[in-house]
Parts: C-alpha cells; structure tokens; sequence
C-alpha cells in the first residue's frame, strides 16, 4: 500500500503529528512538508492523508492550493484530513471552510489530533497572539496520539 502524507506545519506540531501517523501505518510512506517541497502526483497513490493546522479558523494556504490543485483526483481516491488545533469541536467545520464541503465529505476520515503551543519557537509577535488569544503564558503540548492512532485505523490495509 502506497500511502502519500502532506502536510504543513508553522511551528511542528503538524509536522510531529504527521510522523507519529507515519509510524501507525504499514507500506511504503512518503511525507511531504508542503512548505519546504513539492508534492507529488497524488494519482500514483493508493491513499492521500493531507493536514495542517488552524491559524484564525484557516488552514494553511500551501495545504489549500495543494487541495485545488489536486481536487478533481483527490475526489476518486482514498482520501483522510487531519488538523492539529485546540478547538477540536470546530475542526471538521474548520476544514470545510477551508477545504470545501465535497473534498470533506468524500474523506474515508476526518481527525483532530490537539496542538501545542511551543512559545520557544514563536515570534514575539505570534507568541503575543496567542497568549491573548488562548489566555496562556507557558508552552502547551497536547498531541493526542490515541487520535492519531484512531484516524491511522481507517488507512490499514484490513480495514473494512
């Protein structure tokens, strides 16, 4: 089973998250940080899992042109979208504001897996935003591993 990752990551949660789900499936994987690298053909794929995380209730602009760049193909394959964001009862609405409600829909699954907040690698300006925003002075880490572990069940080769 030839599985494709892309994702885009600002600060590396998405892009821990997307190795940790790496790690949870079998076959040939490729990762793809879209920020640093081209994608390839998603076509020549069995699977696409595609993730980013939530900056003022959008996903990142390489995860959405990499979307509509791909949209047509992304919609006869096997399909997963993840985020990484705190409001994880938004995520799925987030990624249709973001990605649109077909590409959305036709996902085999759709996952939330937390975020973190590491302020040692922020600007002072985001660090500012986001200790106003999310009303916190300190680091935060909260990657759920048991959520990736879940959205990596529905890419197994023996899931029916």
């Amino acid at each position: 089973m030839k599985t494709l990752i892309v994702y885009a990551t600002r600060y590396g949660a998405t892009e821990k998250a997307s190795r940790t789900l790496a790690r949870q499936l079998h076959g040939d994987i490729t990762l793809v940080n879209l920020v640093r690298e081209d994608a390839p053909n998603p076509g020549t794929y069995d699977q696409v899992l595609i993730g980013g995380s939530i900056y003022a209730g959008s996903i990142q602009k390489e995860v959405r042109q990499f979307c509509t760049a791909h949209q047509e193909q992304l919609l006869c394959q096997t399909i997963g979208l993840f985020v990484c964001c705190r409001e994880e009862h938004t995520a799925r609405e987030q990624l249709e504001t973001s990605l649109g409600v077909d590409l959305v829909a036709h996902a085999t699954s759709t996952g939330s897996f937390g975020y973190e907040f590491d302020f040692s690698s922020m600007n002072i300006f985001f660090r500012l935003v986001i200790r106003i925003l999310a009303k916190t002075k300190e680091s935060q880490f909260n990657l759920r591993e048991e959520k990736i572990k879940e959205f990596a069940a529905h890419f197994a080769p023996d899931h029916s």
